[in-house]
Parts: C-alpha cells; sequence; structure tokens
C-alpha cells in the first residue's frame, strides 16, 4: 500500500494486525513486502509461521509477532492464560510480544498487574530461549558433547508436543482457526506452578553451565591440538630476533585470547621440553631472518628449505608440533584455521 511509504519516511516501521497468517494476501508476505512486521492475534496453529517461512512468503522468522489485547483482560487468570500463550508463540519461534493494554487513566491497578505479569512472563521465556542457545553454543568437545546433548534434551522437553514435555502444546480450536496453548498436565485447569517448575529447570541447567571452569567450556583448536589442558594454556609462542617477529607474536598472542580468552605466553627463547607435564604440545614460532642457534636442529633445518613460504609444521620427536610462521603473516587468516572441534573436519551429522 502506498500509504505505507510516508510512515517508513518517518522512521517508523510499519506491521500488519492479521488473525490468520495464510489468510494475508500473497502479495504482502513477500520479500519486497510493505509490511516488515506481522502481528498474529492471539499467535497461530503449530507449524503455520514456520511453513509461510520456509516456502518463502515471510521475510525470516523475527517477522511475526504474538499480539494479546489485554485492554477487558482479569488480570488473575491473565498469569496463566498469557503465559500459555507466551511459551506456545516461544516454541513456534514467533520473534516476540506485541500487547494492547487498558488506558492508564482508565484502570491504573489493573494495567500495573498486568505490566507486573507481562515482564515475569517475558522473564521465563526469555530465558528458556536463552539457555538453549548458551547450550548449544557450548564447544562440541569429545568430553562435553554428551552433556550437552543432554541438557539440549531436557531444554527441549520443557516445551513441547510429545507426552513427556513438561509444558505439553495443543491446538485449541477458536471461529474459522486455531491456536496454540499449554494443555493442563492434571485436571481441567492450568496451574501456576507447572510454568514455576519449568522455570527452575531452564535456571538449573543454565547454573550448572556457568558453574563449568572457563578452561572447559572454551576451547580451540589447531590441528587437532587443544589450546588448554587442565586449565592450562597448552600452546606456546616463541618469537625469533627482530622487533617485527616479537610484534607478530605479541598479534597472534592477542588473536589467541580473542577467540579463546586463554592467554598464551611468549617468549624470545624457545619453550623447556623437558618440563614433562607442563610441556606444550603446540610452539608458534615467529621467524625473521636467520635461524637461532638454540632452536632444535629440525626446526633451524625446515626453517632453511622453508624457501619462502608463510607456515610450515615440524613434529619433533616425542615432543610438541612446531608451526614456524614468518613475521609477516596474515594474522586474522591464521585466527580462521583455529576450531572449536577437535576434528580436522566436521562430521557426518554435521555436514549438509
Amino acid at each position: 500500500p502506498a500509504a505505507v511509504a510516508p510512515t517508513r519516511e518517518a522512521g517508523y516501521a510499519p506491521v500488519l494486525l492479521c488473525e490468520r497468517l495464510d489468510a494475508v494476501p500473497q502479495g504482502l508476505t513477500g520479500m519486497e513486502a510493505a509490511f516488515p512486521f506481522y502481528l498474529v492475534t492471539d499467535g497461530c496453529p503449530p507449524g503455520s509461521a514456520a511453513r509461510l517461512i520456509q516456502s518463502g512468503r515471510m521475510q525470516g522468522a523475527e517477522s511475526v509477532w504474538l499480539y494479546l489485547d489485554l485492554r477487558r483482560a482479569d488480570w488473575r487468570r491473565a498469569a496463566l492464560e498469557v503465559r500459555s500463550a507466551c511459551w506456545a508463540g516461544a516454541w513456534q519461534g514467533l520473534a516476540g510480544l506485541a500487547v494492547r493494554c487498558p488506558p492508564p487513566s482508565a484502570a491504573v491497578d489493573r494495567q500495573l498487574a498486568l505490566w507486573h505479569i507481562l515482564r515475569d512472563v517475558r522473564s521465563e521465556v526469555a530465558l528458556w530461549r536463552q539457555a538453549i542457545a548458551t547450550v548449544s553454543a557450548r564447544p562440541d568437545t569429545p568430553e562435553g558433547r554428551a552433556r550437552r546433548l543432554r541438557r539440549l534434551a531436557t531444554l527441549q522437553s520443557i516445551v513441547g508436543t510429545t507426552a513427556h514435555s513438561q509444558l505439553r502444546l495443543y491446538e485449541e480450536r477458536r471461529p474459522f482457526r486455531g491456536v496454540c496453548r499449554i494443555r493442563p498436565s492434571g485436571g481441567d485447569r492450568l496451574r501456576l506452578g507447572e510454568f514455576e517448575a519449568a522455570r527452575s529447570e531452564v535456571l538449573s541447567i543454565l547454573g550448572n553451565v556457568a558453574s563449568e571452569p572457563a578452561g572447559e567450556r572454551r576451547s580451540v583448536f589447531y590441528q587437532g591440538i587443544p589450546l588448554a589442558r587442565d586449565r592450562q594454556a597448552n600452546w606456546a609462542i616463541a618469537a625469533g630476533d627482530g622487533e617485527h617477529a616479537w610484534q607478530a607474536a605479541l598479534a597472534l598472542q592477542r588473536a589467541v585470547q580473542s577467540a579463546a580468552g586463554v592467554e598464551v605466553p611468549v617468549s624470545r627463547s624457545f619453550p623447556d621440553l623437558e618440563a614433562g607435564g607442563t610441556a606444550p604440545e603446540l610452539v608458534w614460532l615467529i621467524a625473521e631472518g636467520a635461524e637461532d642457534q638454540n632452536w632444535p636442529e629440525p626446526v633451524r633445518a625446515a626453517l632453511a628449505a622453508r624457501r619462502g613460504a608463510a607456515l610450515v609444521g615440524v613434529r619433533l620427536e616425542e615432543g610438541p608440533l612446531v608451526a614456524v610462521l614468518s613475521a609477516d603473516f596474515d594474522v586474522e587468516a591464521l585466527a580462521r584455521t583455529f576450531r572449536e572441534q577437535r576434528e580436522l573436519f566436521p562430521p557426518a551429522h554435521r555436514m549438509h
């Protein structure tokens, strides 16, 4: 509609309020649509928003919002009804919630109660989504994979359509359409305790994630070698003579710390490989010109034969992998070779 253009120019984002997404004319739901946001009154049936997004008729998951008209709502029932609608909307992937409340001058006390309810509901639902995102982002290491999958399974079972879901969804029939809601677990009415139990489960999982050692939660690998082991840096950086090599070593140190939050030591001398369990498994060696006579013989031989190569790998006998770098190496390009998994290539289940 041409009437939308002036509102865009004024800095507003127009929205389309509807009761059924599938009833909106296709010309209003495409990528060139005048309306970037769609407010769906009371929600939509399970899967309808996802189908429209996947078919290309909607711009994306962030464009569909749940809309609730609470102008005449009884605040004593709203605590359950709003939770039921919002948890169902979160499971469907709706972007957020838009609410129409009574005017402040008409019902100050009722509006205040509704705002408290909306604040609590938003916090609960956002906490669940945050927990899924946090657990999903954990590094997929062999040590943490099973724990991560168990936590994700628990979070996904909090709300869903299966019999073992804590908050079980169903399609509530309305005139000419259906909406997604939470089914009471026992009896004919929802109880606030059902939502409180779900929130406690989410908080418990987030607490367990937060209590894990930082080194266990965040790590990167190079050629399958972990950055940290037993919370200690497992890599080391050595710089040859020259200011250029030293500055390059410091740049690499910053890149590693930015990638994983672990500070790798930098020194002018080659690390002590006789240090037993504390010896690094990977040594980054920044060379600027001639080799140092204190470096291991295989490293000096590789440096002499590299013929301008920016990166040369040398595996010392019963020792670390030494990655010899020229002082003018590309730090950003090197950092992109760091992986969050030990595998050099993604496993089959992550291939698309």
